[in-house]
C-alpha cells in the first residue's frame, strides 16, 4: 500500500519518464553524464525520502549536484514532511 501511496504521490508532481536532457525541468541542474530515468516537474509536490548513507559526502565534479551519498539506503518514505522541509546542500556543508 506504501508503495502505490508513493506513485499517486509522484504522479500528482508531474512524474515522467526521461524523454531527454533538453526537456529537463528547470529545477534540475544536469551535466549529461547523469543517467536519469524519471523526472518529477514539480518539486513542491513530490515526496521526501529518508535515508541513511555513509555521512561522508563525496564532492563531485561530474554531476549537477556538488554532492553524492555513499551507499544511500531509502529508510521511509515521509509523507508528513514537504520538500521545503528537507536539509539543504548547504547544511550539509
Amino acid at each position: 500500500q506504501e508503495c502505490d501511496n508513493l506513485l499517486a504521490h509522484l504522479q500528482e508532481a508531474g512524474l515522467r519518464q526521461n524523454e531527454n536532457y533538453n526537456n529537463a525541468p528547470k529545477n534540475y541542474r544536469v551535466t549529461r553524464k547523469e543517467k536519469v530515468g524519471m523526472w518529477v516537474v514539480d518539486i513542491n509536490k513530490s515526496v521526501v525520502l529518508q535515508v541513511q548513507a555513509d555521512i561522508r559526502t563525496i564532492p563531485s565534479k561530474n554531476f549537477g549536484a556538488r554532492f553524492s551519498l555513499r551507499f544511500p539506503r531509502i529508510q521511509r518514505v515521509r509523507f508528513d514532511k514537504r520538500p521545503s522541509e528537507c536539509t539543504s546542500t548547504m547544511e550539509i556543508e
